[in-house]
């Protein structure tokens, strides 16, 4: 129930459609999401995304026998309790049995997008064998310097 003094200020608007609801909170979010993501980060999680989708699309053409080893392997990857080390045991395997996929459909497309997926397993080795260096970390002083 509203207070007969407020009744004066309150005016009926109306509400807004599912869709033009559904665009104010993309944009709110969106909005929000920039102060935590780059749009560099955005971009290579969208390129990442696409690729997965590739793979998925990949693997859907392969026979039973050398899909399932891959699609194990690929569910390993993203244990989150994984070590490194094993992580790179899995990822050498998954780069073999992809290989070996390759090989039996060489010369065509998925030859080539199977390739394309070696590569980016192996991309990734190297740079997580390159790390950066951490810089060193800056001394604070909380005390107070008195001039003499």
């Amino acid at each position: 129930p509203l207070p007969e003094s407020m009744v004066d200020h309150v005016f009926d608007f109306g509400s807004l459609s599912a869709d033009t609801e559904q665009l104010y909170i993309n944009s709110i979010i969106k909005t929000q999401l920039k102060l935590y993501v780059s749009e560099e980060e955005e971009q290579k999680q969208i390129q990442e995304m696409a690729a997965q989708a590739r793979q998925l699309s990949v693997l859907e053409q392969l026979n039973k026998e050398l899909r399932e080893p891959i699609v194990r392997l690929i569910g390993q990857l993203s244990d989150a309790s994984l070590s490194r080390e094993n992580a790179q045991n899995v990822k050498a395997k998954l780069v073999d049995q992809l290989a070996i996929a390759a090989q039996q459909h060489e010369g065509g497309e998925t030859e080539v997008q199977l390739r394309s997926m070696i590569r980016r397993f192996q991309n990734e080795e190297k740079e997580q064998a390159v790390e950066k260096p951490k810089a060193p970390a800056k001394k604070k002083y909380y005390g107070y310097s008195y001039g003499g």
